[in-house]
């Protein structure tokens, strides 16, 4: 892997390069988590850049394909979901445990007041009919 290949990464992945001294730095978020980062190392575009793919938790190959295009930014987030390295999210109202599939991350208004709540699709939708019972549970538990 080379310094290209970071950068190719880095600009699938939708992460902007934050600058540094010696290296730019490269943080790949996943619902506002940061779940790899890497370096690329100014001034040494044929230098290897081999560890990339140690950083980014995958396969030196895949990190290619990633750089080339065969690997989407889908199907890299599902080689993290399913080697471990994505955090699980967890329903505020009925407790189910998943990762993105199941929950997501919503920003709701409840009382006109904004409320950023982790819901499974079920307690989702009754959430968005402002259900009583559903927001009593959901705001005991913040």
């Amino acid at each position: 892997m080379t310094a290209e290949h970071g950068e190719k990464i880095a600009d699938k992945l939708r992460d902007d390069p934050g600058g540094g001294r010696k290296h730019d730095h490269v943080y790949v978020k996943w619902r506002g988590r940061i779940v790899a980062t890497y370096g690329i190392r100014r001034s040494s575009h044929e230098l290897p850049h081999d560890y990339i793919s140690q950083e980014l938790h995958v396969t030196t190959r895949q990190a290619i394909d990633l750089a080339r295009c065969p690997l989407s930014r889908a199907d890299y987030f599902e080689i993290l979901r399913l080697h471990g390295h994505l955090p699980k999210m967890k329903c505020q109202s009925c407790d189910t445990e998943d990762f993105d599939r199941e929950v997501s991350h919503e920003t709701l208004m409840y009382n006109k007041k904004s409320h950023r709540v982790n819901l499974c699709r079920q307690c989702l939708g009754r959430a968005r009919q402002n259900d009583r019972q559903i927001w009593k549970t959901i705001l005991d538990k913040l």
